[in-house]
């Protein structure tokens, strides 16, 4: 008689085992993946502003304005760390040993900003990176708000002719060895100007997963941004609806729910925070219109929606309103072998289902926030 492959429950053991530690190990990847990046330039350039608006959240204090005599870290709650490097040229830090020691060499990219011109500091550090390591390294002019208004309160200068004047001055002080591009930001208007470009190519300097978990966790200030999250953020669904998948295959009804219910929960807190969705993301998004009225009312709104889904106890009444699903669930998590198989489908299938809705809804929600905020 010739057996079945699928006869043998070990064997079908053994496969839901691997898929399990598969989608384990790529949430475990992602967990453990640093990006490091540097950050240099004067005091009172905007350094610390511009981390801040990178991310979406503040991590680096702003405001106070003091000499950076050694490296500074602000790290992320999730894997990214900026470090703002001290000033190069100095007893401390002289030219000849600057890369050595500040470690340039282990990040993973380096910002240059300047508010006003590139001091020659600057200029020599920029010729050093540029020359001894294979390091992508963006120039950032910052407060560029405020030179256009100079120039056109001073000289009657529209704002292309302020930024053409900027830019050509910053590729004079840096060559021969003379950047791609200049970028040109605004921390206070931050969807306005080069920021979102500045966010858009560090992501594409980097490689495989540093790369994905940058363009998640990074703030959005254009609509092709937000677009541009969605295949990285279904991929990590995806790993979290295999894993309730094979959570379906425990037999015990009560604790099936919650396993459920917790994975659920885990994903649903990512996937609002790469949108930029949780009301502290919101309010630094925001920034000073947030007392508009349009605004104030929008955040309240997408608050209220997404509380469903940062509370185990209130996705578990969205799981309760899944019950024919889940009681199919649990009775087929009872029969041997297909029933392990027709278990983990309708796990698969009810996680991805969810997954899908909120990232759907997640999506929607955060260009209403870039629309309203741009129309106000």
């Amino acid at each position: 008689m010739t057996t079945h492959p699928f006869s043998n429950n070990s064997i079908i053991e053994s496969l839901i085992s691997q898929a399990y530690q598969n989608a384990q190990s790529q949430i475990q990847d992602w967990q453990n993946t640093r990006i490091k990046i540097a950050i240099a330039g004067m005091s009172g350039a905007g350094k610390s502003s511009l981390i801040n608006a990178i991310l979406n959240q503040k991590i680096a204090p702003v405001g106070v304005i003091e000499t950076t005599v050694e490296a500074k870290s602000y790290d992320s709650e999730h894997g990214i760390t900026f470090v703002d490097l001290p000033g190069c040229g100095t007893t401390q830090f002289p030219f000849d040993s600057y890369i050595q020691k500040t470690n340039l060499a282990s990040f993973d990219a380096i910002i240059l900003v300047t508010s006003n011109r590139f001091y020659e500091n600057d200029v020599q550090l920029y010729a050093q990176i540029t020359q001894q390591l294979n390091i992508p390294c963006f120039v950032v002019r910052t407060k560029i708000d405020l030179a256009i208004n100079d120039g056109l309160e001073d000289n009657g200068l529209t704002t292309e002719q302020v930024c053409q004047m900027v830019t050509d001055n910053i590729y004079q002080n840096l060559k021969p060895h003379r950047p791609k591009k200049v970028y040109l930001v605004s921390n206070r208007y931050r969807q306005d100007y080069d920021l979102q470009d500045l966010i858009n190519d560090i992501c594409l300097s980097l490689e495989g997963l540093k790369s994905a978990k940058f363009k998640a966790e990074s703030a959005a200030y254009s609509k092709e941004a937000i677009y541009g999250k969605r295949k990285v953020i279904e991929e990590i669904a995806l790993n979290y609806a295999i894993s309730a998948a094979l959570n379906g295959l425990n037999p015990v009804p009560a604790l099936n729910v919650s396993v459920d219910a917790t994975i659920l929960l885990t994903m649903s807190r990512h996937i609002l925070r790469f949108y930029g969705l949780t009301e502290q993301q919101m309010e630094h998004f925001m920034g000073a219109k947030q007392q508009k009225v349009q605004l104030q009312a929008l955040k309240q709104s997408i608050i209220r929606w997404s509380a469903q889904f940062l509370a185990k106890e209130s996705i578990l009444q969205i799981l309760k309103r899944l019950s024919t699903k889940l009681a199919s669930k649990t009775i087929a998590s009872w029969i041997p072998m297909v029933g392990q198989i027709v278990s983990a489908g309708i796990g698969f299938k009810m996680t991805i289902s969810f997954a899908a809705e909120l990232i759907d809804e997640s999506e929607k929600k955060s260009l209403d926030l870039l629309q309203t905020l741009l129309e106000s």
